[in-house]
């Protein structure tokens, strides 16, 4: 079936009966707009015997829709394969940062212990020192009394 390119299919009812008869209408619409701008009216409501007469019968019409319906299938997969593919590259990039930030964050644990001891040395050398400076001082006050010069360096 080919519609004219002004034309298109507004609105298809079909509803099958208990006893199998068959019952649907359809409704055609012009593409363009009226002197005034507006939206050209949808056409009348067609009964089964005026639409098949004018060239829409059920099998043309179901025809008509499931190319149209099996076309946008078809795109939709093909677009949900590429978001999947994008979404696997990004979800594999992910990966790898998040590999690399648990090996960061190790790095940065042992960085803080090779801190944490060389603050603790650090500390354990400054009150030797200290208390080697205050031996010291005692050393020459006691020197000092008993009348004996201090060696100097």
């Amino acid at each position: 079936m080919s519609i004219p390119e002004n034309l298109y299919v507004y609105e298809f009812l079909y509803r099958g009966r208990s006893d199998g008869s068959e019952a649907w209408h359809l409704q055609l619409g012009q593409k363009g707009t009226d002197a005034f701008g507006a939206a050209l009216p949808v056409g009348p409501m067609m009964t089964m015997a005026q639409a098949t007469a004018a060239g829409y019968g059920v099998p043309e019409i179901l025809s008509a829709i499931n190319t149209l319906v099996l076309a946008e299938h078809e795109a939709l997969t093909a677009l949900s394969e590429s978001q999947s593919s994008d979404l696997t590259a990004k979800a594999e990039v992910i990966t790898k940062h998040e590999s690399d930030l648990a090996e960061l964050s190790e790095q940065n644990s042992r960085l803080i212990a090779d801190l944490t001891n060389a603050k603790h040395q650090e500390d354990t050398l400054r009150a030797a020192l200290s208390q080697e400076k205050s031996i010291s001082a005692d050393l020459r006050e006691k020197l000092k009394a008993a009348g004996l010069a201090p060696i100097e360096n």
